[in-house]
């Protein structure tokens, strides 16, 4: 092998340096010392692949992005990539981040399709998942394979989902004894959800992922595992959609690491949120405001229109949920649940009881506006009554005089 002094060094910085800015410039700077290019780092691909330390493999990969030559020919070295995925030590996250970087690539398609049986080989079950819906599309006559790998690895797959979920936005609270209890508690909450819905893991999708947390659809219900919410204690309101699930998961300190709630689906499409106007979600922060609770965050992403009456449905069947059991702090007997085609909250966030202290708000939303005109309201319903009140005073006096 040709400099391979210098190759030990590019990847000695690769495997040492703590700095991933800094990187491609260290690199070039030992390609310059030794009158080199990046076509020497290309050349030597799968050397650097299959040695650099696992746990800068992220690392590695960020420096091949930044690097023109290299991200243009990453395709070509595809197979020696899937090699190093096949011995098993590298994380989840990068495996999916390296195939991310991948479909951003021109040809990537053809070039997935000759490998697919490597592919899917290869990645972790938990990867194989996420990147499912994906496969199966650039090569349908291997969707079955998929499908059966899914199936086969629950376990793998629910603890796969826990972790990229928690550790989002490089939360590190959690350790991997409540990573292992909580994987058990999502397997045993997804078995149930699977078999009401007459549905297999295969079928679960990925429908969309935000800042703090990934929803998953399973027939007409959504499963939502993410960050810490930021009030999971809240009143219960008909106005709230009514969970199936909703757990906070907590370290042995005791501190909130997590949530994974389980609702129906319901219709928070762009068409219908924009029918929703300003009077409708004043309309609701009223209604709940004369309930003695205080919304925090009203805006139309965080509503939608009900498919079907607001209450828990299991196995097709009303289901009973303690409220205790979901972080409400009261029931709803006795009141009329909302109906197909009323407007519902499906973001629990900054829900407080009137009397509550520390309340907070989202300042991007309407709240400090519906607030003060809800004030001004109350004053002024006030005002008419002392006036009624008064009026009523005087026709008594005068009743009087006569």
């Amino acid at each position: 092998m040709k400099n391979k002094s210098t190759l030990d060094k590019i990847l000695w910085t690769i495997n040492e340096e703590t700095n991933g800015y800094y990187l491609r410039y260290k690199i070039r700077d030992i390609l310059k010392e030794n009158k080199l290019d990046e076509t020497f780092v290309l050349e030597n691909f799968d050397y650097l692949i299959m040695n650099v330390n696992s746990n800068n493999f992220a690392r590695f990969l960020n420096y091949i992005s930044t690097e023109a030559t290299l991200s243009d020919n990453v395709l070509k070295k595809l197979s020696i990539f899937i090699r190093r995925f096949k011995t098993g030590d590298i994380l989840d996250k990068e495996q999916e981040a390296f195939l991310t970087m991948m479909t951003f690539l021109p040809g990537y398609k053809k070039v997935f399709y000759k490998n697919m049986r490597n592919i899917i080989e290869s990645i972790s079950p938990g990867v194989l998942f996420e990147k499912a819906s994906l496969l199966r599309e650039i090569s349908p006559r291997y969707s079955k394979k998929i499908n059966e790998i899914v199936n086969l690895n629950q376990d793998k797959i629910c603890r796969h989902i826990l972790f990229s979920c928690l550790s989002k936005n490089g939360n590190n609270e959690f350790s991997m004894k409540d990573l292992n209890d909580y994987s058990l508690t999502l397997q045993i909450l997804l078995r149930e959800v699977l078999k009401s819905e007459r549905k297999k893991l295969s079928d679960v999708e990925n429908v969309g992922e935000g800042v703090y947390s990934k929803n998953y659809k399973i027939g007409d219900k959504v499963l939502k595992i993410g960050a810490p919410r930021e009030t999971y204690f809240i009143p219960n309101h008909r106005r709230i959609l009514q969970p199936l699930a909703r757990i906070n998961l907590t370290n042995s300190n005791h501190k909130s690491i997590g949530t994974i709630e389980l609702t129906s689906e319901e219709n928070a499409s762009k068409e219908a949120l924009d029918k929703i106007t300003e009077e409708d979600l004043y309309r609701i922060y009223k209604e709940l405001r004369d309930d003695g609770i205080v919304w925090g965050d009203p805006k139309k992403d965080n509503l939608a229109i009900l498919k079907r009456k607001n209450i828990p449905m299991l196995n097709g069947k009303p289901f009973y949920v303690n409220p205790s059991s979901v972080g409400f702090k009261n029931d709803l007997n006795g009141v009329r649940p909302l109906d197909k085609g009323d407007i519902v909250i499906i973001d629990t966030d900054y829900l407080y009881r009137e009397e509550q202290k520390n309340k907070k708000g989202n300042t991007n939303s309407y709240v400090l506006a519906f607030e003060r005109r809800y004030q001004n309201e109350k004053k002024q319903e006030s005002v008419s009554i002392q006036n009624r009140l008064h009026g009523k005073e005087k026709e008594n006096d005068d009743e009087l005089d006569y």
